[in-house]
């Protein structure tokens, strides 16, 4: 790809997913997201007049392309991530070609020096199946400490919380269900109807815009669930199953405050 056709149009026609700048969200943290499904996604990175400095391709939490005008494959990437001049991104969805599938960069999480995604998957799942058979208990005292901590949040809630317990409750383990799958099966095909990525940035976009929930909402939303899950898993909530429930929730978290990009019309 010429020089100049990066720096003066996107890579990529097909209609924009999401949007933003890099004040809020750090890149690592907007390809680690796209991650939470198995939806291919290109974000491009962009510079302070919109000129595209390259793009990344993901799928699964598998870099399967990256480029700039410079460089392709594992030097793309790092030359992307340490790039000053990154002020915003755009990210859609793109199918991967044949090519990149049979010849992916790598594991994101290995790009990222960040330890592989299976064994929080598996520490979650054991550890949901101990809060499974109390999820009502747990349900509420995540409420009574949320609205300990912040008890103006209550007033974005309805009088009657039997149905939002419910709801939370669903959401849980739709989350956990969702992660359940090997990093190997990054390349299977995932419904965008059941996708978490996509499912959870249209969560998000509820949220902000029925509910009025605000970007810092979500800090004591994630101490209140993490100090839930203490109280109901005892000791068994430490070393790698706390880390990986804050990571998960992180990185859930970063999805609903990336709804914000959310481009209308972006999704299928």
């Amino acid at each position: 790809m010429a020089k100049a056709s990066m720096k003066r149009k996107p890579a990529v026609t097909e209609r924009p997913l999401l949007e933003g700048g890099f004040e809020a969200v750090a890149l690592a943290e907007v390809l680690e997201a796209t991650a939470l499904g198995r939806q291919p996604i290109t974000v491009e990175v962009r510079d302070d007049r919109q000129g595209v400095l390259g793009s990344i391709r993901l799928k699964g939490g598998m870099v399967v392309g990256a480029e700039t005008p410079a460089a392709r494959g594992k030097e793309a990437f790092a030359s992307l991530m340490g790039d000053r001049r990154a002020r915003s991104y755009v990210a859609r969805q793109v199918p991967v070609a044949a090519g990149e599938a049979a010849r992916p960069v790598g594991p994101l999480q290995e790009l990222l020096s960040a330890p592989s995604p299976d064994a929080h998957r598996a520490a979650i799942k054991e550890s949901w199946s101990r809060v499974t058979p109390i999820l009502d208990t747990a349900v509420d005292l995540f409420y009574k400490r949320l609205f300990e901590l912040r008890p103006d949040l209550r007033a974005l809630f309805p009088a009657d919380m039997t149905e939002q317990k419910k709801k939370l409750g669903a959401t849980l383990g739709f989350v956990v269900g969702s992660l359940d799958w090997p990093a190997r099966d990054w390349a299977h095909e995932q419904d965008p109807k059941t996708d978490l990525f996509l499912a959870v940035l249209s969560l998000g976009q509820r949220h902000r815009t029925s509910y009025a929930v605000k970007d810092e909402h979500y800090g004591p939303v994630g101490e209140a669930l993490l100090w839930t899950l203490e109280q109901g898993l005892g000791d068994a909530f430490q070393g790698l199953t706390r880390e990986a429930w804050t990571h998960a929730y992180r990185l859930l978290s970063t999805t609903m405050k990336l709804s914000g990009g959310l481009v209308q019309g972006g999704r299928s």
